[in-house]
């Protein structure tokens, strides 16, 4: 038998509506995105970063830095979708017009990999998010002018990759 007490309740709806039909207990959803990003910089100030925008940030955001993508889990989708061959580089215009030809290399292939999970955010959101992150990051290497990034979610039981 099935509760059928709550089935024309409108505030029910709204609230499905609004966080959708996955959820925590409190029916609020977490965004997640990843980030797979080549960069000068250690790994110990890119954790140090991390920390300190998450003592400055919301509740309940985690963010979390490592070398390469040992030691996260991916479900089949996701791993296949970061071993996909594709050019991840952002450049500027002129330095696009000097190195036109692409360069096909996997996102799992890059150096780091940032995993963020932000809570009452969708995972498009969340990547946006994840990107201004990435936007700071890329101004400490040594070229700025030269970056390589591919930033993933999943929206509609696919997964999305912004390079």
């Amino acid at each position: 038998m099935v509760n059928q007490s709550k089935k024309n309740d409108e505030r029910s709806w709204r609230k499905w509506r609004e966080y959708g039909s996955v959820g925590n207990i409190n029916g609020r959803s977490i965004g997640e995105a990843y980030a797979f990003f080549d960069s000068d910089t250690s790994e110990s100030y890119l954790k140090e970063f991390m920390q300190d925008l998450v003592a400055n940030s919301q509740k309940g955001l985690e963010l979390t830095v490592q070398e390469g993508v040992s030691g996260i889990r991916f479900d089949e989708k996701l791993a296949k979708a970061i071993q996909h061959p594709d050019d991840y580089r952002i450049m500027t215009h002129d330095r696009r017009m000097k190195e036109p030809k692409k360069e096909e290399k996997p996102a799992s292939s890059l150096k780091y990999s940032l995993v963020t999970k932000c809570p009452g955010l969708s995972n498009e959101d969340t990547a946006k998010r994840t990107g201004n992150i990435i936007d700071y990051i890329r101004t400490l290497n040594n070229d700025s002018d030269f970056f390589r990034c591919a930033l993933v979610y999943e929206k509609n039981d696919e997964y999305h990759i912004l390079g």
